[in-house]
């Protein structure tokens, strides 16, 4: 059965870099809210790892965030352009405001 998520994530593609265990890696942002993250991403750190996401805005400016790895999705390479593999992510410290922004910019308002 699966958990009903706090928030209704909003689905967008922001590229980000994701460090894990002193090593960093690309990534994409597939969906964000204000609770937490999916990023598409070859790494698949142990579920409970911290990570350090970076998401890179259009303008060049970054936002810096720090989760706990929730859940995993593996997918067989071939299936990847119709589901891919990735990290579901929670939001372990309060982000920064620029995240906030983000988030409304996103949805809208």
């Amino acid at each position: 059965m699966r958990k009903e998520r706090a928030f209704p994530r909003l689905k967008r593609r922001i590229n980000c870099a994701v460090r894990v265990h002193g090593c960093e890696h690309p990534g994409i942002v597939r969906d964000l809210s204000p609770g937490g993250f999916f990023v598409q991403t070859p790494v698949a750190p142990a579920i409970g790892a911290q990570v350090w996401v970076t998401l890179r805005q259009a303008d060049g400016s970054s936002i810096p965030l720090v989760a706990e790895v929730t859940n995993r999705r593996s997918v067989p390479r071939q299936l990847n352009s119709l589901m891919p593999a990735g990290l579901g992510c929670k939001l372990q410290l309060l982000p920064p405001e620029e995240y906030f922004q983000l988030l409304g910019a996103l949805d809208g308002r």
